[in-house]
């Protein structure tokens, strides 16, 4: 134990802008026993906008989550690693328009952050 919950970063994934973007962010799988916990942060975001996060190249796309950018055009998330993600090559960070009650979108929105992503 570290002192810090047990938990042990396995693997970091640098997210970098498409589109010229100036958005930078950081994405990473945690492990504590059998959980894993995927970690993803990034800054230079459009304000008070939703983000989503997704694993591609699977069959099919799976949402991580989405997340708010705050004021300051940032954004932290914490969740479950997706079942899909041995199949994943690629994790992105999209733009997304949701609102409450409406239903999840089934693909990924305007990608603005990416990396090749392995577990």
């Amino acid at each position: 134990p570290d002192g810090k919950g047990g938990w042990t970063l396995r693997k970091r994934f640098t997210l970098k802008p498409v589109a010229g973007g100036k958005a930078l962010g950081v994405a990473g799988i945690e492990s504590k026993g059998a959980q894993n916990a995927m970690l993803v942060a990034g800054t230079g975001l459009k304000p008070n906008t939703t983000v989503g996060i997704w694993l591609t190249g699977s069959p099919e796309p799976a949402l991580v989550g989405f997340q708010k950018v705050n004021a300051k055009g940032e954004f932290t998330a914490v969740a479950a690693v997706p079942k899909s993600a041995p199949q994943a090559n690629r994790v992105v960070v999209t733009s997304e328009n949701v609102q409450p009650g409406q239903a999840v979108p089934k693909t990924p929105g305007t990608v603005v952050l990416a990396s090749p992503f392995s577990v």
